[in-house]
């Protein structure tokens, strides 16, 4: 009897709930023809950039630069990347201008760089800015957060470490922030930023040791927490796309405990409220899961180039994918079980015309504000339920201003409150 229940149960969930699966739609590939992985990329309005990027049946770098026009689904090539050619680089957009970090190139003779660049789409022109402080960077992870670049991890140049810093453009200037825990590995670590939070994905270090470990940033607090481990083999060069509350990703390269290499065709549903993974099922194949280019557009997710095959030699590809997201863009991940509406943390309205705004919380803690220098503003306790604030009692009367929650269970939410004023 109890085993026709839980058979029941099982059928009764797919049916009324089902599992996730994604229809891929093919797209214009690259016109160029030259298939390439590891390329740095800019998403400015409505425009895709790929640059650089690796070769992957030769290794060697490249040094174009090809513009995606994602409304009408056409490609155009843009000016060469102006020291020569370079791959694993870092990359980032910060007030409409594109981020180049080099990472390898072949003004090195193929040996990393800390030449910064930056990318003024109108003019098409790329200008000098500071050089990266510390050690070069390649296989690096970064993300952007509040118009502020962000580089992580360095693995295989002079030396290999832990080391986070960030670039402020208005500044010129680079500030090295809290390193990440040792246990982090070095190489192949995909970042995802959703809101003040960065998320960090598997890896691997200098002995080609491959890792599953999730860890959470904190930018506000400058902390690290780790959040365990995802599903599935350990991992490098995954892929991701951040929405709402869920985070989509998976893939990648994987390595069993011989060092046997295979392309990950396993995605998952990563539920940040809970910190808990669901399986997603592709409805139809495409030809990379690992090291290429992810970008949100609207209610589109995408996805180009990439690694095709790992053996006999690595090769890569010049497709260009994409996916409905409609249905995660409000997804709070929660499964089969609904969260009750009076669990949800949210800050409301915002952005805010008024005098007031709310910030409701699932459970009592303390709340600090801080302005866009990071002073301190205020500080107070929060109940479990809703909790009203006004501009004066805040001193708000600039546009921004950032709030870090301390819930009593020890969870974080971090933000920014908005006011149109």
């Amino acid at each position: 009897m109890k085993l026709f229940l839980s058979i029941l149960l099982s059928w009764f969930c797919l049916v009324c709930y089902g599992q996730d699966t994604i229809k891929w739609t093919r797209l214009s590939p690259l016109p160029d023809g030259v298939q390439r992985v590891e390329s740095a990329c800019f998403l400015i309005d409505s425009d895709f950039y790929i640059v650089g990027g690796q070769l992957g049946n030769t290794l060697s770098s490249i040094n174009s630069m090809w513009k995606y026009h994602i409304p009408s689904d056409t490609w155009q090539q843009m000016g060469n990347l102006p020291f020569g050619a370079s791959d694993r680089a870092a990359s980032f957009v910060l007030s409409g201008k594109g981020y180049f970090l080099t990472g390898r190139d072949s003004v090195n003779n193929a040996n990393c760089d800390t030449m910064l660049w930056e990318y003024e789409p109108t003019a098409d022109m790329w200008t000098r800015k500071a050089s990266f402080p510390d050690e070069p960077r390649q296989q690096s992870s970064y993300f952007s957060f509040d118009n502020v670049g962000y580089v992580a991890q360095t693995y295989g140049c002079n030396t290999t470490d832990s080391h986070l810093w960030s670039y402020d453009p208005v500044q010129n200037k680079w500030s090295q922030l809290a390193s990440l825990p040792n246990s982090i590995l070095t190489g192949g670590s995909t970042a995802v930023c959703k809101d003040s939070t960065s998320y960090l994905f598997g890896g691997h270090d200098v002995g080609f040791n491959f890792c599953k470990d999730v860890w959470k940033y904190n930018i506000l607090s400058n902390q690290w927490v780790s959040m365990g481990q995802m599903p599935g083999l350990n991992r490098d060069y995954s892929i991701f796309w951040s929405f709402d509350s869920i985070i989509i990703g998976g893939g990648g390269r994987l390595a069993d405990n011989n060092l046997v290499f295979k392309l990950g065709s396993d995605f998952y549903k990563y539920d940040l409220y809970r910190n808990i993974w669901t399986s997603i099922v592709f409805q139809n194949s495409f030809d990379s899961t690992a090291g290429g280019a992810t970008f949100k557009f609207h209610n589109k997710a995408f996805y180009f180039g990439g690694l095709s095959s790992l053996t006999p030699s690595p090769t890569s590809n010049n497709q260009m994918w994409s996916f409905d997201a409609s249905k995660y863009i409000h997804d709070r991940g929660v499964g089969i079980q609904e969260i009750n509406e009076d669990y949800v943390f949210k800050v409301y309205p915002n952005p805010m015309r008024g005098e007031t705004f709310n910030i409701q919380c699932p459970e009592a803690g303390v709340i600090t504000f801080y302005d866009v220098l990071g002073q301190t503003i205020y500080k107070t306790n929060l109940i479990s339920g809703v909790n009203t604030f006004n501009c004066g009692q805040l001193a708000f009367y600039n546009s921004i201003i950032i709030y870090n929650v301390k819930m009593n269970s020890g969870k974080v939410e971090t933000g920014k409150v908005v006011t149109l004023k």
